[in-house]
């Protein structure tokens, strides 16, 4: 637990992971509803690439105004070869990057645009909202809640703890707080708004995070991927699935337990073959070492829905998205993230 706390310290120390006072909106109510160009079946404004523009000024009563945020992701870059992590460009000091990409302008806009839209999620166990700011970014408001695994801090520390080991797989987030009247409106009669944590002053704290442009699917990997990121073979039962299933299968208990293959929720699915990318090994090895620093035990468990690729097909990416189970307050000895963590033999080279 202290070496993790450490981690997380020094990531949010080399990198500012503070609330700032640009954080913390004042805005008391949502803007009119526009369109939501995601539901309503127009294209969202394409977000073009990070030419490291000023801020502008601009008139924060205007909720429409303003400048167009650079983009979260632009065209795909050729795979990284096997042995090293993908290089990223020289820029200005300070900046971080997302997938390659600049991401500071995108930060800026996700923790100061003012919200001209916003939508219930859809999905998940937790309380979340898709929201559409006034220059057009759209970002995923994650509102602080009493849900056990739905830690919106976690999702901010493992932003920063990525960029501190120049991973850039985690998508770009900021902490925001956002008035929740309007909010709640929008979950009227949902079974969650009881868990959502409000503040005195009629505000909610969460995690709002960079919609990531062109959509996610699940990575299904067949039976026997493991050996991707192994030296000594295959595993006779496998730590990468529910830690209860697997906890149920080392005790002997075959009760739910996918006959030791984890995810394989389809029994058509076929045995892994040859991997799909040249580098995902190296990317399925950086995602299991990063959980196990953030101790996020929700990654594996229930047809790979956690473990995400992004569309166009021609990129095919690890995205690490769905943090907010990670840093679990009071953590102790977690057998099957040791597991996971043991399991793994193969690594980038540094």
């Amino acid at each position: 637990m202290l070496t993790l706390l450490l981690l997380a310290w020094l990531a949010c120390s080399m990198l500012g992971c503070v609330e700032s006072s640009t954080t913390r909106s004042t805005d008391r109510s949502l803007a009119p509803s526009a369109p939501d160009p995601m539901s309503e079946g127009v294209a969202a404004r394409p977000l073009t690439p990070d030419t490291a523009q000023p801020t502008p000024t601009r008139d924060r009563s205007a909720w429409g105004s303003g400048a167009a945020t650079p983009s979260l992701l632009v065209a795909s870059h050729g795979a990284p070869r096997m042995g090293a992590p993908g290089r990223r460009p020289r820029a200005p000091s300070g900046e971080t990057y997302f997938l390659g990409q600049p991401e500071s302008a995108v930060l800026r806009a996700l923790a100061t645009e003012p919200v001209a839209h916003a939508v219930k999620g859809s999905g998940g166990r937790s309380l979340a909202f898709k929201l559409t700011l006034a220059d057009g970014t759209v970002g995923y408001f994650k509102p602080s809640q009493t849900f056990s695994a739905s830690r919106w801090w976690s999702e901010v520390v493992s932003h920063y703890l990525d960029r501190a080991l120049g991973l850039g797989r985690v998508p770009p987030t900021v902490s925001r707080r956002l008035p929740w009247a309007p909010l709640a409106q929008l979950a009227a009669g949902d079974r969650r708004l009881g868990e959502v944590l409000v503040e005195d002053d009629g505000t909610v704290r969460g995690a709002l995070i960079g919609w990531v442009e062109g959509g996610l699917d699940p990575l299904l990997l067949g039976p026997g991927w493991e050996r991707w990121i192994r030296i000594e073979g295959p595993l006779a039962h496998t730590p990468y699935q529910r830690p209860r299933a697997w906890a149920r299968g080392n005790a002997g208990d075959d009760a739910g337990v996918d006959d030791g293959r984890g995810e394989h929720d389809d029994p058509e699915l076929p045995p892994a073959q040859a991997p799909d990318r040249p580098d995902r090994p190296a990317e399925l090895s950086d995602m299991i070492a990063f959980d196990y620093l953030t101790a996020n035990v929700d990654r594996w468990g229930g047809g790979f829905t956690n473990v995400r690729y992004r569309r166009p097909a021609n990129d095919r990416r690890l995205i690490f998205l769905d943090n907010s189970a990670g840093f679990p307050p009071g953590l102790g000895h977690v057998p099957v993230m040791e597991a996971r963590l043991e399991a793994l033999q193969r690594f980038r080279r540094s």
